[in-house]
């Protein structure tokens, strides 16, 4: 299955998460992505207490047993849309999902077991699902101007980081921002991929160095 997006779109956030998602294929350390625009997991329920949790991508953890709730940047210019906004909404859903997981694992392990069937064409019986954690994506010109405009920013992301609420998945970056539309049945529509690797990289200070912004 591949996410279609409004033409207009392939070159947003909107269109880059799509294109993640359509190239889910490709490995980011364990993790899979299993859902994109995901209401927790693709599917409206709702929980006392809970919101639905509307964020860009899903990945999930086989052998962790790990949900992580992935937000993607693009414009590291922008207040709403640079590294720190982007971390703390990450955060926010990974809450979500853990307090989801907290009160019906059974249902959180039902939706992911939807979402590998239906979306990556897995069957498994009972996918473990034991913790939730949250990752910000983007490519490596985001974080790298992002850590140029914004490098007093370390201590704050290495403080968020070490919350123990939700973990830290890490910064998962793309080896460019190229977009590639391919055709979608339906008119005014593409189905957007990436060709490029995505590196997970675990700490602020890794990600400066592997930016070239070692000062962090």
């Amino acid at each position: 299955m591949l996410a279609a997006v409004d033409n207009q779109n392939v070159d947003t956030e909107v269109g880059l998460s799509y294109a993640i998602f359509n190239a889910r294929r490709r490995p980011i350390g364990g993790y899979q992505i299993i859902s994109w625009e995901a209401p927790l997991l693709r599917r409206v329920t709702k929980l006392s207490g809970v919101f639905n949790a509307k964020c860009d991508l899903i990945a999930y953890h086989a052998k962790k047993g790990q949900l992580v709730a992935v937000e993607v940047k693009l414009r590291p210019e922008h207040d709403a849309t640079n590294i720190q906004h982007g971390i703390l909404q990450a955060m926010a859903y990974g809450y979500m999902l853990q307090r989801c997981l907290d009160i019906n694992q059974c249902l959180l392990q039902q939706q992911v077991q939807r979402c590998l069937k239906e979306l990556c064409h897995q069957e498994v019986q009972t996918p473990k699902v034991e913790s939730v954690a949250y990752a910000l994506a983007a490519p490596k010109g985001y974080f790298r101007e992002s850590l140029n405009m914004h490098g007093k920013a370390g201590g704050w992301i290495r403080k968020a980081a070490g919350i123990k609420t939700v973990s830290f998945a890490g910064f998962w970056v793309l080896g460019n921002d190229k977009v590639v539309p391919r055709r979608s049945a339906r008119a005014g529509t593409c189905c957007p991929t990436i060709e490029c690797d995505i590196k997970r990289i675990a700490t602020i200070g890794e990600l400066g160095k592997w930016c070239n912004t070692p000062q962090l």
